[in-house]
């Protein structure tokens, strides 16, 4: 038994032994490395595999919210039929004067507000700097500039398919293009007749 545990104690120590020594010689090696003059710097192995850059993740970006518009002003079935042959009516003299480019008959069924807000030099300048307008070198100075290059183009043929009521006395008048309604006067009831305004 005695001499068992000999044994073990004499392996263990040379274990020990071995694995310092080990550990001499490496930090040797190391030493020798880092301060010999002629020793060559350690070269890593190049890695297997080919690493490239990712590219980046294109995200759709949500479409912003609409934003909920007011309710539609409701009126009776008989009230919606009569302003839209009144309101009818008034498309197709519009779009004779329109045809025959009569500005002061133009001038005539417009309200106050209209003819304020778009004689405004501010307005116009703005207007004036449209892709259209540019590209055909027209510069708007007045309301009869206005009518000319701007409404003589779109509203020439003009055609009335809705109504939408803001009240018993203002509508805007829409044009079906498409799958889409487009504005096409914003009218209000003056004593007898539709005038064109802006709201």
């Amino acid at each position: 038994m005695i001499r068992l545990l000999y044994l073990l104690t004499r392996l263990s120590l040379r274990r020990v032994t071995a694995t310092v020594g080990m550990i001499v010689v490496f930090v040797a090696v190391a030493a020798t490395c880092r301060t010999h003059p002629e020793a060559e710097p350690l070269q890593l192995p190049e890695p297997a595999l080919e690493v490239t850059e990712r590219e980046p993740v294109e995200r759709e970006v949500p479409e912003p919210e609409e934003e909920p518009q007011e309710p539609e002003y409701t009126v009776s079935e008989e009230l919606y039929d009569e302003t839209f042959e009144e309101v009818e009516e008034v498309v197709a003299h519009l779009n004779e004067i329109i045809a025959e480019r009569d500005y002061e008959a133009w001038r005539g069924l417009l309200t106050d507000e209209f003819v304020a807000v778009h004689s405004d030099p501010d307005r116009l300048r703005r207007r004036s700097e449209s892709p259209i307008l540019r590209r055909r070198s027209i510069v708007l100075e007045s309301l009869q500039d206005y009518f000319e290059a701007v409404v003589v183009p779109s509203r020439a043929d003009a055609r009335l398919d809705d109504l939408r009521f803001l009240d018993d006395d203002r509508v805007e008048a829409l044009m079906a293009v498409g799958d889409r309604k487009i504005l096409l006067y914003q009218l209000r009831r003056d004593a007898a007749t539709w005038k064109i305004d802006h709201y």
